[in-house]
């Protein structure tokens, strides 16, 4: 399927169910499909992630589902949070898509205005400096938080704040704040700046760094049957519960394996133990005995990057801390390059 293709399936699904929304002001479509070409496959493994904004409080958000042979993942937003465009320039995670603007639905223009202001002012020194700020205080206030319980919960904070130093490197680069493929085109970035070094030391930051092809491969085929449960006997509502559904298992579970084949295997690893919590954490909810079946391997998967006890996840967020100035100065390199004043 062409982007082209999946963005039409798109726009009949927000012309059948949101349009006519109170507040509707229009929708767009986010992450990397908002840079590829309309002729260009979507990427395998991907979803096509489309926003829909409203002048009016948001919905919860409506995850992944299949429509007309696309697989959509639509979030819904506050006007609020994206106008006026000082705001959307701030947000790391929005700013990128909007300044492409690939406009579903636009009824009154206030989309298309915003992304040519968006656009304009991008590349700016101060506007990339608040997006990488803004992650950079993602990863401190997550990683200074309590740490909650049970150990779904405890993996996950600990995670994805570890993983948004990744994010901090993409954006001061211009480049798209990637969920999955962060510690991947992180490297990418590093290299070409001149700091693979780096690349190494947000592996290590997060546990990555000695996992082998071997033992990446084999947790993630410890996952698979606990992936499937937990797509099979989910009941219990969370915001990623789209994520470990059948649809979506090519996504969380078949693009991972191809590219631990081609040697990714240590950037592969965040996505597979989020997806291990995840679906941990919807058993614990909805199979308890599901849970306790898995809960050994669960702990083997942690323990693959000494992450298996709350000493060890507190001092993985002491060093990580402790990297953040070194982390800032390496970053502030980066944007300087990019910068257009």
């Amino acid at each position: 399927m062409t982007i082209q293709e999946a963005a039409l399936a798109a726009t009949d699904w927000i012309d059948r169910c949101e349009s006519q929304s109170p507040g509707f002001l229009g929708a767009y479509v986010g992450g990397s499909a908002a840079t590829l070409p309309e002729s260009a496959p979507l990427p395998a493994g991907s979803d096509l992630d489309v926003f829909a904004v409203l002048d009016a409080p948001p919905p919860p958000k409506r995850g992944k589902f299949l429509h007309r042979g696309a697989l959509l993942e639509i979030s819904y937003l506050a006007a609020d949070a994206i106008f006026p465009p000082e705001r959307a320039l701030a947000d790391y995670h929005l700013a990128h898509s909007l300044r492409f603007g690939r406009l579903l639905r636009d009824p009154t223009g206030a989309l298309a205005a915003l992304q040519r202001e968006v656009a304009e002012r991008f590349a700016r020194r101060d506007a990339i400096a608040l997006r990488r700020d803004g992650a950079l205080n993602r990863v401190h206030s997550g990683l200074t938080a309590p740490l909650p319980e049970p150990l779904p919960d405890r993996t996950l904070s600990w995670l994805f704040p570890t993983g948004i130093a990744a994010h901090a490197v993409l954006v001061s680069a211009l480049k798209n704040p990637t969920v999955r493929l962060r510690y991947l085109r992180a490297r990418e970035v590093l290299a070409a700046e001149g700091f693979p070094d780096w690349s190494e030391r947000l592996l290590s930051l997060a546990g990555f760094a000695d996992v082998t092809r071997a033992r990446a491969r084999a947790l993630l085929d410890a996952l698979a049957p606990l992936y499937d449960r937990a797509a099979a006997r989910g009941r219990t509502p969370f915001p990623f519960s789209s994520d470990v559904s059948p649809q979506c298992r090519a996504v969380a579970l078949d693009d991972i394996a191809a590219r631990i084949d081609v040697g990714d295997h240590r950037e592969s690893m965040f996505w597979i133990l989020a997806t291990w919590a995840r679906a941990m954490k919807i058993l614990s909810a909805d199979d308890p005995e599901g849970f306790a079946l898995y809960l050994p391997a669960f702990h083997e998967a942690l323990a693959a990057v000494h992450r298996d006890s709350e000493g060890e996840i507190l001092a993985a967020r002491r060093e990580t801390l402790r990297a953040l100035p070194e982390l800032r100065a390496v970053t502030d390199a980066i944007l300087r390059r990019h910068a257009t004043d």
